[in-house]
């Protein structure tokens, strides 16, 4: 009769991954970046990419407060890497895990010169700063909404 039951842990990595990284945040478009109609679809596919690690780091960053949180970090990465299999990625949990955590802290230690490695491959000019400072400035604060949505479900819930 239970085992048809989630366990708390998968239902809160589907729900955060629904909510966090699912679903494109705010108004950075490819469009307002003039990523040319071409090079549209790899951009969503990297935005995916950063919101899935900004997700997963501050999910790491609530479980440092919060070590009862472990199985759901755990299974968040399993959800992960289990979506990035699925879109033909053969990297693995760890790989997934310091992929994240290196491109999250490129991005706090200089966020202008990680916004304009990360646009580079979408432009026709490399050196074009068009909407870098506004890339830049939208990942930082996709990253501290992410990390402060997450804080604020671990106060409600009171975990």
């Amino acid at each position: 009769m239970v085992g048809w039951f989630y366990k708390y842990e998968t239902v809160y990595a589907e729900r955060t991954y629904e909510t966090l990284a699912e679903r494109e945040l705010g108004d950075m478009t490819p469009e307002r970046l003039q990523v040319p109609e071409e090079k549209i679809q790899r951009y969503r596919e990297k935005a995916l990419l950063y919101r899935e690690g900004m997700s997963l780091c501050a999910l790491l960053e609530i479980v440092k407060k919060v070590p009862k949180l472990l199985p759901v970090l755990r299974e968040y990465e399993g959800l992960l890497e289990a979506k990035l299999l699925g879109r033909g990625s053969q990297a693995s949990r760890e790989q997934l895990i310091e992929g994240a955590v290196a491109n999250l802290s490129d991005m706090l230690a200089d966020p202008l010169k990680w916004a304009h490695h990360r646009l580079a491959e979408f432009r026709e000019d490399p050196d074009d700063e068009t909407g870098v400072a506004l890339f830049a400035d939208h990942w930082l604060r996709q990253y501290k909404a992410v990390t402060g949505t997450l804080d604020q479900i671990r106060l409600k819930y009171g975990v």
